[in-house]
């Protein structure tokens, strides 16, 4: 019975098909996935409490702030290496990975300023391209272990503590939000068009189009459920400014160094 059906396809349904698409060339896809894997796993190491010290929150950003304003403001170099020197010295207490995380985009930060004041070497003030490029490497070193040591949650909510609009830090705790969903979207998108991708594709662009579409209309969607979702739990725009805070001897120990890096300053630029 089996032999009679066999029997009754037709010719072109017996015949074996050897089809084989040519090769083409996915490193748009690929390159954008790298992208997107970098981006989103930034977002997501950013918080890792390796090797941090319990100070609050409000307080470790104007220690930092106070630093980075000093840090641009001095003219002697002796208080840029002492900066610098502590900065090393905080470095050394986080993990291998938080140390690259850190440094990468220090590094980029420093490459750039060097590039930009290079002339400045044959001008004949080569001491502007050192102090420049330590205040750069201080600067974004701090802001790396602020990012690497708290995370976004704590950072913005101690912006009320400093009477910041609650429109800019809905915003900003918004935004942030998103990059990390918008990005495994994407991620998902661009795996697919990959993996359903056969042949050559000659309109490339058509379908980096298609997928900014999608993420374009999946954004307006994911924005009215969150809208809906906040209304239905009552939030009224307003961020609170938390309990209050007891001092620990980790707080009074950043404000002896604050003190201490202030009269350093004060120190090398007036005296010295």
């Amino acid at each position: 019975m089996a032999m009679q059906q066999g029997s009754n396809l037709p010719d072109w349904l017996r015949e074996k098909s050897s089809y084989t698409p040519s090769r083409d060339r996915d490193s748009f896809v690929d390159k954008g996935i790298s992208s997107l894997v970098k981006v989103i796993s930034k977002a997501r190491f950013q918080g890792n409490m390796s090797g941090d010290f319990p100070v609050y929150v409000p307080l470790r950003l104007f220690y930092i702030f106070a630093l980075i304003l000093m840090c641009a403001l001095s003219k002697n170099a002796l208080f840029l290496y002492i900066v610098l020197a502590g900065v090393l010295l905080r470095l050394c207490t986080l993990s291998a990975r938080a140390i690259a995380r850190v440094l990468k985009p220090v590094f980029a930060a420093c490459a750039f300023s060097v590039l930009i004041l290079l002339p400045s070497v044959f001008l004949g003030s080569p001491r502007t391209l050192v102090n420049v490029t330590l205040k750069v490497f201080i600067s974004v070193s701090l802001m790396g272990i602020l990012s690497c040591t708290q995370r976004w949650g704590r950072i913005i909510g101690s912006l009320k503590k400093y009477h910041i609009p609650d429109i800019f830090i809905f915003t900003l705790d918004t935004a942030i939000r998103f990059i990390v969903i918008l990005g495994d979207e994407a991620l998902s998108m661009l795996g697919a068009l990959k993996i359903r991708s056969i042949g050559k594709n000659r309109a490339k662009s058509n379908s980096m189009t298609g997928v900014i579409g999608v993420l374009f209309l999946k954004s307006q969607r994911f924005s009215q459920q969150m809208s809906m979702a906040m209304e239905c739990r009552g939030f009224s725009g307003s961020y609170g400014a938390g309990n209050k805070h007891r001092v620990s001897k980790y707080d009074l120990l950043g404000a002896v160094m604050l003190c201490a890096a202030i009269g350093v300053f004060i120190y090398s630029e007036t005296v010295i």
